[in-house]
């Protein structure tokens, strides 16, 4: 895993982080950028002003370094934060992403399973207690239906540089996915963020560097 835009990294630093990371030659790598979140420690160093972090830009031109290191390194970049050597890439990435069911065991887990999505009790002893007991783990649970169902599957699948095509979308809900979501599809082609097919739709080059103002945009 690499993370980006830590405290105090500049573009040299992170070149060299990508220079010795794929110096190991791994069969997979995990990349992502630093999120700061509200109320945390390095939140209130930030409004302190005792805290400096690459901005936006910044981020960005270190992300799209990782994305062209990679590739001329030999890997393949399969997934929007994830790159993989021929062959190796992550199974588990591989269903999440493609919006099917997995299995979450221990505290704090997640599952979802025939579109149902589910969280597990926090803390290994409440955990525990309630498995000894007989009793259930899951403390949150959510079922997802309709429009909203499409769209999990639809921004799910376009985390995958591959995309999603239009004949699984048709198989899994008896609809095309241009009448579901062309309204909101068709600006964000003009603009050169998505790129539709008689195949499939996916994330342009530029959309993957603007994935999140891409999936804001597309939600029902």
């Amino acid at each position: 895993d690499l993370i980006f835009g830590l405290p105090g990294q500049d573009s040299e630093h992170w070149s060299a982080t990508l220079q010795d990371g794929l110096a190991l030659r791994p069969d997979h790598i995990s990349l992502y950028g630093l999120t700061v979140e509200p109320k945390t420690v390095f939140d209130f160093m930030r409004r302190q002003q005792t805290l400096s972090v690459p901005s936006d830009d910044q981020q960005a031109d270190m992300y799209a370094e990782a994305i062209d290191t990679a590739l001329a390194a030999g890997y393949e970049h399969y997934e929007i934060s994830s790159f993989a050597s021929p062959g190796h890439e992550s199974r588990h990435n591989m269903t999440y992403w493609a919006d099917e069911s997995y299995i979450g065991l221990g505290p704090s887990a997640c599952g979802y399973l025939a579109g149902r999505r589910y969280a597990n009790v926090r803390g290994t002893r409440s955990y525990m207690k309630r498995v000894d007991a007989g009793d259930s783990a899951v403390v949150e649970e959510e079922t997802l239906t309709g429009i909203d169902a499409r769209a999990q599957t639809l921004m799910l699948g376009l985390r995958r540089l591959g995309g999603v095509r239009r004949d699984d979308y048709h198989r899994r809900y008896g609809r095309d996915i241009v009448d579901d979501f062309g309204d909101t599809m068709a600006p964000l082609e003009d603009a050169g963020l998505l790129r539709l097919s008689a195949a499939s739709i996916r994330l342009t080059r530029r959309g993957v560097l603007l994935s999140n103002e891409v999936f804001v945009r597309l939600l029902p």
